[in-house]
């Protein structure tokens, strides 16, 4: 009972989240924390547009758009398989309606098998560029990815170039003092003592 709560309440939000876009793609604000869209300059969107060429959005490549006129065809044939499959979900929810005496038997949730259904379907519905919503979607988390890279650098550039260091040294003497070059002096010998050896 518990678990059957969870699920639902993780489903009730997973819904509300793909009815709000600006929470789930962020806006295009570049002070947004969640807005990671890297510069168009970027070298690995440069090679991704390059690849795939315009992806509604996310990639404005200039090369050819040979992978959207395959993906076209791709998620065409994916897309007669989804519907094959809908019609499975459908045929079967009929008979378990008929079978049982409840709306899709007693398996199924009668809400969330028909909308997981009919969202399936529309993700693989191909667009004008070729390319499904799924793989618009994916292709905005690899960008994102890259802009969250190029973010999680630069921070570090900024750290730097305040003064910050990446390793501490703390080199001290026998005595507690900083004698560096005594310090590096018995380094010398000791290697130059095990090349001759």
């Amino acid at each position: 009972m518990k678990r059957q709560r969870i699920l639902n309440i993780s489903q009730c939000i997973t819904f509300l989240l793909l009815l709000i876009p600006s929470i789930v793609l962020a806006a295009t604000d570049p002070g947004n924390p969640l807005n990671f869209r890297p510069p168009a300059t970027d070298m690995s969107v440069v090679f991704l547009g390059n690849l795939f060429g315009i992806v509604d959005g996310i990639l404005h490549g200039t090369s050819s758009q040979i992978m959207g006129a395959m993906f076209s065809v791709f998620n065409a044939a994916i897309l007669s398989l989804g519907g094959i499959l809908l019609m499975y979900t459908l045929i079967i929810g009929t008979l378990n309606t008929a079978h049982k005496g409840e709306a899709l038997g007693e398996k199924w949730h009668t809400m969330w098998v028909p909308i997981r259904s009919a969202m399936a379907v529309a993700l693989l519905i191909p667009k004008a560029s070729g390319y499904c919503l799924m793989q618009i979607f994916v292709m905005w988390v690899v960008v994102q990815g890259v802009g969250a890279a190029d973010k999680t650098w630069n921070a570090a550039l900024d750290y730097l170039g305040r003064g910050g260091v990446i390793i501490q040294h703390s080199l001290q003497g026998v005595n507690g003092n900083d004698d560096k070059v005594d310090i590096a002096k018995k380094i010398l010998n000791a290697q130059v003592c095990m090349h001759m050896l």
